[in-house]
């Protein structure tokens, strides 16, 4: 039987950690006017990092690790942060190699850095993987397993009664985390609040619980999240945010690395997505 008391416990838990960690902001206005780095670079780098996953069967949670990485480094101003906001080369580099730890952190298998380097076809070498990957943990404080929006999901779900199309909350929470991880807006909230999101979001496609069981939740999650944040998120995300949450009033307001590790073969010509020196190749990738 589940302990609805050490549920909320783990929740609070993880608020608590999710609060050390610094926001992200709009860092595309510390690039410089020579620049060629812009949002089109993010949401491209993002699309590699779904094209890689899916095929080496990684979960898009990785994904959003990867870019979570990303926009704390670049939001950061430390370490090589702002050559990374002057050059689209220097922007896969730190985007690649946050995927490269995105999975030492989250999957149980090992993606070795030189199969990186076959990736990107040789255009960057295990040494400037690892170099930029020691400047990202410095400026990150080493603060890598924090929650993800998924942990709070899978923990706020548990505060719902027993009902079948739970994994179907889970899958439609798991689309709506895709088309935060893609956008940059959606980095300046808290894991908690996107994924209290992701999660109320899918209620508008899911009828299993009540008017009183959807009450009864929303107060239990009102002591946790502040709701109105959870309403912006929502019409971010373009769901009617009235329809999962109508009774919202003015006043309302562990991730362990895992042990097990495989090696990963893979050839180069596998890779969906390559990044390239040339112009016109970077555009595409980035």
């Amino acid at each position: 039987m589940i302990d609805i008391h050490e549920i909320i416990s783990r929740i609070n838990a993880m608020r608590e950690q999710e609060d050390r960690t610094e926001r992200c902001q709009n860092y595309f206005e510390f690039c410089s006017n020579s620049s060629d780095v812009d949002t089109s670079c993010r949401k491209a780098m993002a699309n590699w990092c779904y094209q890689v996953a899916d095929t080496l069967g990684f979960s898009h949670e990785t994904v959003s690790l990867t870019m979570s990485f990303l926009d704390r480094y670049l939001s950061s101003r430390r370490g090589r942060s702002q050559e990374a906001l002057d050059s689209r080369n220097m922007f896969q580099l730190v985007a690649i190699t946050c995927f490269y730890t995105a999975v030492k952190t989250y999957e149980p298998v090992e993606l070795g850095v030189d199969l990186l380097c076959k990736m990107c076809r040789g255009f960057y070498s295990e040494a400037d993987i690892i170099s930029m990957e020691r400047d990202i943990l410095f400026a990150l404080d080493w603060r890598v397993s924090g929650p993800t929006p998924m942990d709070f999901v899978r923990h706020l779900i548990e505060l719902l009664p027993s009902c079948e199309s739970k994994c179907s909350l889970i899958e439609n929470a798991e689309k709506y985390m895709d088309q935060t991880t893609t956008d940059l807006q959606f980095s300046y909230f808290k894991p908690s609040v996107v994924g209290a999101s992701c999660l109320i979001s899918s209620f508008t496609q899911t009828h299993c619980f009540d008017s009183d069981e959807l009450d009864s939740f929303r107060v239990r999650l009102s002591q946790m999240i502040d709701l109105a944040d959870v309403m912006e998120l929502q019409k971010k995300l373009n769901v009617d945010a009235s329809i999962c949450l109508p009774k919202l009033s003015s006043k309302t307001k562990d991730v362990s690395t895992m042990n097990r590790r495989r090696s990963i073969t893979i050839s180069s010509t596998s890779s969906p997505v390559c990044v390239t020196h040339t112009r016109a190749h970077t555009s595409a990738a980035a």
